[in-house]
């Protein structure tokens, strides 16, 4: 399937970094690859692009979409977490703009085998690297039913997050809890819905996938370090000495 994202704000996003054509420009959320395709069709040979992502579906993908890009191409499967690490291991020093768009893609979504949707049967693991160790299952197999809870209501503000945890670990004592299917329906049994409401499920699988993939830690990560990376208003990446 064709890994390929539209951004709602594309055009005023990419505007909004304000690009010197000379410039290093980093995308820690590649995806797609739409916004750095907009952003490389501003850039010289001079300028840089460095991509960041931690599915390797976005890795392939984004190679292929900059393949004709006139400007250096730097791509890197990693967290933005570590952000600051990939500019050293790159020896980029400070950048001149950063953009992430956060969220999952609907490729991501349609690959049941990736067990990010309550939508189709699939393993339940909702990993965005395949290299994190504990897939969604293996939480909700570990977690005691107050930390399930947390998660449910910190993550997604899931009003019956203890009733769902309740039933998730009553449940995995006769069975574990391996498929989406499986998930959805537990979540379904005990959560009251109405018609042209979203589905019961949704804020549990985007609780899940949150706590899987440390989304929360990585982005007060991501903010905390981008201020200290970014060059001051008044100066450029092409002001400073370096051969593309």
């Amino acid at each position: 399937m064709e890994f390929e994202h539209k951004g709602v704000l594309l055009n005023e996003a990419v505007d909004a970094l304000d690009i010197d054509p000379d410039g290093i420009y980093v995308d820690c959320t590649l995806g797609g690859g739409g916004h750095a395709q907009a952003i490389t069709q501003r850039l010289s040979p001079r300028g840089w692009f460095i991509g960041i992502d931690q599915d390797v579906s976005a890795i392939e993908a984004g190679r292929i979409r900059l393949q004709h890009a006139v400007c250096k191409v730097s791509i890197v499967q990693s967290n933005f977490r570590f952000l600051g690490s990939v500019l050293d291991d790159l020896e980029a020093g400070d950048v001149d703009g950063v953009i992430f768009d956060l969220g999952v893609s609907s490729h991501q979504l349609d690959v049941s085998e990736r067990g990010f949707s309550y939508m189709q049967e699939g393993p339940l693991d909702m990993r965005l690297d395949p290299r994190i160790k504990d897939k969604a299952s293996d939480l909700l197999a570990r977690w005691d039913e107050k930390e399930i809870a947390d998660a449910l209501y910190e993550n997604a503000q899931e009003r019956f997050s203890y009733r769902i945890a309740r039933k998730i670990v009553q449940t995995r004592q006769s069975e574990p809890i391996l498929t989406t299917g499986q998930l959805a329906r537990l979540v379904r049994s005990v959560v009251p819905s109405k018609p042209g409401q979203i589905d019961p499920a949704t804020r549990t699988f985007q609780a899940l996938r949150m706590a899987v993939n440390l989304e929360m830690e990585s982005l007060t990560a991501l903010l905390e370090a981008v201020p200290g990376m970014v060059l001051p208003e008044g100066q450029h990446a092409s002001q400073k000495i370096w051969t593309p």
